[in-house]
């Protein structure tokens, strides 16, 4: 093992070891993890400035393991530096833990849905989990009282009101109709903890209720961040317009086979929905035995005997009040490879959302995406490589199950069925539609109910569906996209693939290497099966093209200390705000200017000394000391401070300064 091997082994292992101890629930099911005994969420103040210290450190030291020509050394290189952006991202620009209140019902009421998920029995530890789940409950409700005071943003605040409108006796539901099933003493706990639960998670929504008038309109992250997000934490080598342009002709490739296939087939026909859950899922059961034997027939995909099957099952009582926290289903984890993935499913009807009503009428449109969920990350679990076993981002997850989707299509597994070829169809319009949402809504050009319009209106779904879909692609940047960016990435990588073996290519090998490597990048798996860092290095360029923060800062503090508020206010935005922790006000543009110019009337030799600026994906963090001397009484001036500034389309959209309030601020001593 060489020295780099060596470090980036050692610094891997100590940091999915932090990772997973920290890693907060979200509503997606690709990034499920199995939480230890005794685990608890911890989102204070401490513990996210503690968590900020060990990422700075994690990312000081890969920053010193130069590139490689060795692949396996800048395989594991790139996967650390794309897992250790993921942070950034979460923790410094989305910034949920500060920004939207749904994030503490992810790790409230979301915990308590993810523990129900695998099915029986509840035995005394997981019967034991539950409740002690239940149990802290309040106190991070108490935390997220303290983050989202004076940070939250009002859309994901009325959401999150929305969304949780009945979840306090909701909860109380699920866990009564649960308690009969759990071990021992464990189900009288239960209702007791869910009872102290609901009366906390109600009184946090009337906190809320309260605040909700305070809080600040939704801000993208705009094109700066966004950039760092596909370039550092997704390893994607193509820009914002590229993937727009892919888009539209994806949008207009789908909406062409539609057409195709009505004048094939007609209007598509949906039969009458299965009689009940149970007759859904043994007919889920026969189908999912028909497309793998499908897979293995046409030499697509292996399919051995140590894989467990994917099966739908009626939804358990006990879990339906609570199916608005995520997706209902148990895809297993890498603790559990000898279990069935899950997935639950709803009485049919008529009035079923889109996905639903299209697993209801053939099964087979569920398998060949969330079936295939579960075989891709059942065999990437296998890995030798620990690291290989961990989520990154959804790009290739996605990519993976919607490039399934049209292989079989195309291989005629659905050559009996016209309505399943026009739900697939379908299918494809909705995610090339949703890379224009996801990005548009990250650049700011459109806000959440305009997102929910695009997607009800053109792809059409159905309301709930398109209003779920605009709010969570607003509050992740990044996941509409995945599914087709995903897609192509496969679809070059397979051609590429091709070309070079010409006609000693094997498909069922390459479809068994990339399901089993399936969670990493794909600009790394390039490099892997193919040895091309091509989409690698465009990626770097792409990285590298926005604007240089240290000098940009550098500029900013010069014409702050100058007094010049003719450039200051070329550098700020229209709609700038600065916030100081002194008061704990944020001023506008005209406001913050006059402070500036008030500045220069009260100090002379006003200036900065000890300036230190790191930049960061959406701005910079700047720390100083401001000296100057009044004017009035000669009295010296020395005043530490920090500032957070974010910056967008080369222009400042927000400042937060903290100063020591021991030493006062200067825009307290002059009244700013």
């Amino acid at each position: 093992m060489t020295d780099a091997e060596s470090v980036l082994t050692e610094l891997t292992e100590r940091f999915w070891t932090w990772r997973l101890a920290t890693l907060p629930r979200t509503r997606d099911d690709i990034p499920r993890v199995a939480r230890p005994d005794g685990w608890r969420p911890a989102w204070d103040a401490a513990a996210v400035a503690a968590d900020l210290r060990f990422l700075a450190g994690v990312e000081d030291a890969l920053r010193a393991v130069a590139p490689s020509q060795g692949t396996e050394v800048e395989v594991a290189r790139r996967l650390l530096g794309s897992a250790t952006a993921r942070v950034r991202w979460e923790l410094e620009i989305v910034a949920s833990w500060r920004r939207d209140p749904w994030f503490y019902l992810d790790q409230t009421v979301g915990h308590i849905f993810d523990a129900l998920l695998p099915p029986g029995p509840f035995g005394p530890a997981r019967s034991a989990d539950l409740v002690g789940r239940l149990s802290w409950i309040p106190a991070t409700l108490d935390t997220a009282r303290d983050n989202l005071a004076d940070t939250a943003t009002r859309e994901f605040a009325e959401l999150a009101l929305r969304d949780s409108v009945s979840a306090p006796e909701q909860l109380q539901t699920a866990i009564a109709r649960l308690a009969p099933l759990l071990d021992g003493d464990w189900g009288t706990a239960a209702v007791t903890a869910a009872a102290d639960a609901a009366r906390a998670l109600a009184d946090w929504r009337s906190w809320l209720t309260d605040r909700l008038p305070t809080f600040a309109p939704h801000r993208p992250v705009g094109p700066e961040a966004f950039a760092f997000f596909l370039h550092r934490v997704a390893l994607l080598p193509w820009s914002t317009a590229e993937l727009l342009a892919l888009s539209a002709r994806e949008r207009d490739r789908a909406e062409a086979f539609e057409l195709f296939e009505s004048a094939r087939s007609g209007p598509p026909e949906w039969p009458p929905p299965p009689a009940s859950a149970q007759d859904q899922s043994v007919a889920e059961r026969a189908a999912e035995l028909e497309v793998r034997a499908f897979y293995e027939e046409r030499g697509l995909l292996s399919q051995p005997d140590t894989l467990r099957h994917y099966r739908n099952l009626p939804l358990p009582d006990h879990l339906e009040p609570l199916r608005w926290l995520g997706v209902t289903d148990d895809l297993t984890d890498e603790h559990r490879l000898d279990q069935d993935g899950i997935s639950y499913v709803p009485p049919p009807g008529q009035e079923l959302p889109y996905f639903y009503r299209a697993n209801a009428a053939d099964p087979r449109a569920g398998i060949i995406h969330e079936g295939v969920h579960y075989q891709q990350l059942a065999l990437t679990w296998r890995h030798p490589d620990p690291a290989h076993r961990q989520f990154y981002d959804s790009v290739p997850n996605e990519g993976i199950a919607f490039y399934n989707e049209e292989m079989t299509l195309q291989a005629g597994l659905f050559a009996d069925a016209p309505l399943t070829r026009a739900i697939v169809y379908n299918f494809m319009r909705l995610r090339a539609i949703r890379v224009e949402v996801d990005i548009r809504l990250a650049l700011g050009e459109i806000d959440i109910d305009g997102a929910a319009r695009m997607l009800r209106e053109l792809v059409p779904v159905d309301l709930e569906t398109a209003r779920e879909e605009a709010a969570f692609f607003a509050s992740a940047p990044g996941q509409g996209l995945s599914y087709q960016v995903g897609k192509a990435q496969v679809l070059r990588l397979l051609a590429d693939a091709a070309r070079r073996d010409r006609d000693g290519f094997d498909l069922r090998a390459f479809h068994d290497a990339l399901w089993a490597d399936g969670n990493v990048p794909l600009a790394v798996q390039r490099l892997q099966l193919l040895g091309d860092p091509g989409d690698l290095l465009r990626a770097d360029e792409l990285a590298g093209a926005g604007v240089d923060m240290r000098r940009f800062g550098a500029e900013l503090l010069d014409a702050i200390t100058s007094g010049d508020v003719a450039r200051l206010g070329l550098l700020y935005a229209d709609d700038v705000r600065v916030w100081h922790n002194y008061d704990g006000v944020a001023r506008d543009r005209a406001e913050s200017l006059d402070a500036v110019r008030r500045i220069g009337e009260h100090y002379d030799g006003f200036h900065a000394t000890d300036v230190r600026i790191d930049p960061l994906p959406d701005g910079y963090v700047q720390r100083c000391v401001y000296r100057g001397r009044e004017r009035a009484t000669g009295a010296g001036m020395a005043v530490d401070a920090m500032m957070r500034v974010e910056v967008r389309d080369g222009r400042v959209v927000r400042i937060e300064e903290y100063t020591d309030p021991a030493q006062g601020s200067v825009s307290e001593e002059v009244g700013g």
